[in-house]
């Protein structure tokens, strides 16, 4: 393998590895969502703690990997470089809400426990918007 692929590795790795990641998330977003109604026990920071760490990994795989990666790639098509303009600004503003539920949730202390599930469904809707811009992006590829 040169160097230049072990720096950057290929989109169609990437892919597989975005696809594998968004499998585990959404498994354990079930797995979280089915734990409902929430109380602070130790079985849901366990949870918690697995899906924010599952969130944060998948979201710096899209946001930086995938997305940035197209984006310093000078070899992308003119489509491609379109839509990732189209879809980049809503993947960062995204990338920024799991982040800030990574904050407020991946330690059970201090949290607002009666808001994790308005907080859980806001960040399923913004993950299936997510999925879309990737999909769209990753047939392009």
């Amino acid at each position: 393998m040169s160097t230049t692929m072990q720096e950057k590795p290929s989109f169609s790795y990437i892919s597989e590895a975005l696809i594998n990641k968004r499998q585990k998330l959404l498994i354990k977003f079930c797995e979280l969502a089915g734990l409902e109604p929430y109380s602070q026990t130790e079985p849901l920071a366990i949870e918690l703690k697995q899906f924010c760490q599952l969130l944060m990994d998948y979201s710096a795989l899209c946001h930086f990997e995938l997305f940035e990666g197209i984006i310093n790639d000078p070899n992308t098509s003119d489509a491609v470089n379109q839509a990732v303009n189209q879809g980049y600004p809503r993947i960062k503003i995204i990338t920024n809400k799991a982040v800030d539920f990574n904050d407020n949730y991946a330690e059970l202390k201090n949290i607002q426990i009666n808001r994790l599930s308005s907080d859980l469904s806001k960040l399923g809707e913004e993950l299936a918007v997510c999925f879309e811009i990737e999909d769209r992006l990753l047939a392009m590829l």
